[in-house]
């Protein structure tokens, strides 16, 4: 929770959907699935779906340090 925010304010926390472990679990398969794809396959389309897969993650990683990552 950041400093001088308490419980009772929702502001200070965007719920997530998933768990704590299913959101760290979820971000690390991305980076192991991103590593092990060979060169050949990496073709705009991959990068354009490697951004928004890493754009989610991202975001789910901030709610769960207590940010909104549309602030």
């Amino acid at each position: 929770m950041p400093m001088g925010a308490s419980p009772e304010d929702p502001t200070w926390q965007v719920p997530l959907e998933d768990s704590e472990v299913e959101v760290v679990q979820r971000a690390l398969q991305l980076l192991r699935d991103f590593d092990s794809v060979p060169m050949t396959e990496l073709t705009p389309m991959f990068y354009q779906h490697g951004f928004d897969e890493l754009n989610m993650a991202m975001r789910d990683l901030l709610k769960l340090l207590g940010h909104d990552p549309d602030a």
